[in-house]
C-alpha cells in the first residue's frame, strides 16, 4: 500500500469523485484532455500461475490512447503515470519505458504500451537488441564475483542497472546468508533478472517494482487476527443467555482492526479452501543430491532446487536456510478469490484486503480475508480495480527453480569416454546422487528411462538418449489382417 493519508483513501472510496491524470513521456506532461476516454489500463502480479511460488518479478504493463503528436521517437522513452483527485496530491502509479507506440490513420491518437524496467532486465523487451540483451546477461559478472552476502548482492545488482531500492522494505531472511557466487560453481546464461528471481526465490518473498520505479518486496504474512475476526474464536460472540453468534451492530470495532477494509463492491467470488501453510521446505540443487537440505515434517512441501546462489553449500547449511524460509513459508496463506469494485489507486499487488461478505441465512456479516496477487487498474473517469488471486489448497512436492545440471553434463562427457560398466560404477559413486546405474538385457530397455539412470547393456553403459528401443517383433511373421487390408488397393 502506498503511504497515504486517510483522506486520499476515503477520497477514492466516495461516489463520483474527479480524478486528474498526468502522463509524462520523456519530460512532457499530458493530461486529461489529451487522454481519450476510458483507455487507462495498468496490470500489475506478483503470482500469475495457479501454483504458490514465492518469486514474482513479474513486470507490470501500462497502456494508453493519448491525443497527441509527438516531436520526436518515443519508442525506448522513459514513462511516469500519476492520479489524483481534486482535494488530494499525486500517486506516481507506474514508471517504465515505451514498448510500443502505434498511430491511428487521419488522426492524432497514439496507442502507447509501456512496461517497467523488470522487463528490460530479462533482455527481451521490444526494443532490445542484441547489444541490449548482452547488457542484461551478468553470466562473466557472476562468475568472476567475490563472496558476498545475498543482501549486498541484491544491491549491487541494482546498482550496476541505476535500478534504485525502496527503503522500508521488510528484511530479507536470508540477506546474510553467504554466498561465492559464480567464482565455485560457474553459471551460464544468466541474466540480471534471472538474478532477481533467485534471491527472491531464496528469501520465500516476491519481488516487484512500484509505482515509483523502485525495487521492492514482500512478504505474505496475515495480520495477527483469526479467518473470522478480530477476536478469538469469533469476531461475532456477544454475552447472551445461548451464546449464539450475534451481529455487531455498527462493526466499527472489526472494521478498526481490519486491515484495508473494503465496504462495497460490485462482485467478490472467492474458493471455500485456503492455502494450507507449507509444512515442509526442502533446499537441494537437483532430486538426487546427497547434500540436500530440509526443514518441518508433512506432506505440503516446498522445493527450492538448483538455486544458483547456493550450489556449493553442505546439507547442514542447506537446512538452515530451510529453516529460515519454514519460519516464513509455515506462515503465509491465502483463499483464491476475484473481485470487480472501484478503482483504489492506493493499493498495490501484495497488499492484504479485508471485505464484509453478508451471509443472509445467518443473518451477519462476515469478514473474510485475501491477498492482492494480481490486478488491473482501468478506465478513467469511472476508475474500475479487478483483483484476483489464484492458488491450489495442497501444494504436495511443488518445485521452485530449476535443477543444476552442471555436474551432470560433466558426468556425461566422462561417460562418453568410459563406456566400460566398472569404470562408470566408479564414477557414480563419486557422482553425490547424480545417477544410479542398472544393469538390464536388450530386451528390458523402458518405453519412458529415467534421465538420472543409466543402463548397462550387456556391460556397456548408455545415456537416454542413446538407448535404442528394441524391436522384438518376429522378422517372419506374415502382416496382420489389417495391414493386408490396408496395403489391398495399392
Amino acid at each position: 500500500m502506498y503511504n497515504v493519508s486517510d483522506a486520499v483513501i476515503e477520497a477514492y472510496k466516495a461516489d463520483g469523485v474527479h480524478k486528474e491524470f498526468k502522463i509524462t513521456i520523456n519530460g512532457v506532461d499530458y493530461y486529461n484532455d489529451q487522454i481519450v476516454d476510458d483507455t487507462f489500463n495498468l496490470k500489475q502480479s506478483i503470482l500469475d500461475s495457479e501454483q504458490f511460488e514465492a518469486v514474482g518479478c513479474i513486470a507490470s504493463s501500462f497502456s494508453i490512447d493519448l491525443r497527441a503528436q509527438f516531436a520526436t521517437k518515443i519508442k525506448g522513452g522513459l514513462v511516469k503515470v500519476y492520479v489524483k483527485t481534486e482535494d488530494t496530491n499525486y500517486i506516481q502509479l507506474f514508471t517504465g519505458y515505451v514498448d510500443k507506440c502505434t498511430k491511428t490513420a487521419n488522426g492524432w491518437n497514439r496507442h502507447i504500451e509501456a512496461y517497467d524496467f523488470l522487463y528490460n532486465m530479462s533482455g527481451q523487451s521490444g526494443q532490445a537488441d542484441e547489444n541490449e540483451q548482452k547488457k542484461y546477461d551478468i553470466t562473466d559478472w557472476y562468475n568472476q564475483h567475490s563472496t558476498t552476502t545475498v543482501s549486498t548482492l541484491l544491491s549491487e545488482v541494482c546498482s550496476k542497472y541505476n535500478l534504485e531500492l525502496a527503503t522500508g522494505n521488510e528484511p530479507l531472511v536470508c540477506g546474510d546468508v553467504s554466498t561465492t557466487c559464480g567464482s565455485v560453481k560457474p553459471v551460464s546464461n544468466f541474466s540480471a533478472l534471472g538474478l532477481l528471481k533467485e534471491i527472491m526465490r531464496l528469501n520465500g518473498c516476491f519481488g516487484y517494482i512500484r509505482g515509483d520505479g523502485k525495487f521492492s518486496w514482500k512478504y505474505l504474512i496475515m495480520s495477527p487476527y483469526d479467518d473470522q475476526g478480530w477476536l478469538y474464536p469469533s469476531g461475532y460472540l456477544y454475552p447472551s443467555s445461548t451464546l449464539y453468534p450475534g451481529q455487531d451492530p455498527d462493526h466499527e470495532q472489526t472494521k478498526e482492526k481490519a486491515t484495508n477494509f473494503i465496504g462495497e463492491y460490485e462482485t467478490l467470488e472467492y474458493q471455500d479452501f485456503k492455502m494450507l501453510p507449507i509444512n515442509v521446505v526442502k533446499v537441494r540443487n537437483h532430486p538426487n543430491d546427497e547434500n540436500a537440505g530440509s526443514y518441518g515434517s508433512g506432506e505440503n512441501s516446498y522445493i527450492i532446487e538448483g538455486n544458483k546462489l547456493i550450489l556449493d553449500k553442505d546439507s547442514s547449511e542447506k537446512s538452515a536456510i530451510a529453516k529460515k524460509l519454514y519460519d516464513v513459508l509455515n506462515s503465509t496463506w491465502y483463499v483464491p478469490f476475484t473481485s470487480n469494485l472501484q478503482g483504489l489507486p492506493y493499493l498495490e499487488c501484495g497488499d492484504e484486503v479485508n471485505f464484509w461478505d453478508f451471509v443472509e441465512d445467518y443473518g451477519h456479516a462476515h469478514l473474510q480475508r485475501f491477498y492482492i496477487l494480481n490486478r488491473t487498474l482501468s478506465g478513467g473517469q469511472h476508475f474500475k480495480d479487478s483483483w484476483g488471486a489464484e492458488g491450489n489448497e495442497y501444494l504436495h512436492e511443488f518445485v521452485s527453480g530449476e535443477a543444476d545440471n552442471s555436474s551432470v553434463d560433466e558426468l556425461r562427457d566422462e561417460i562418453d569416454q568410459k563406456p566400460d560398466e566398472e569404470d562408470v560404477q566408479e564414477m557414480i559413486d563419486n557422482a553425490s546422487g547424480l545417477y544410479r546405474i542398472v544393469s538390464i538385457s536388450p530386451s528390458e530397455v523402458p518405453s519412458n528411462p529415467d534421465p538420472r539412470t543409466l543402463y548397462c547393456i550387456q556391460g556397456e553403459c548408455r545415456l537416454v538418449e542413446d538407448l535404442e528401443p528394441v524391436d522384438n517383433s518376429d522378422p517372419t511373421e506374415d502382416p496382420t489382417e489389417e495391414e493386408t487390408n490396408d496395403n489391398s488397393g495399392d
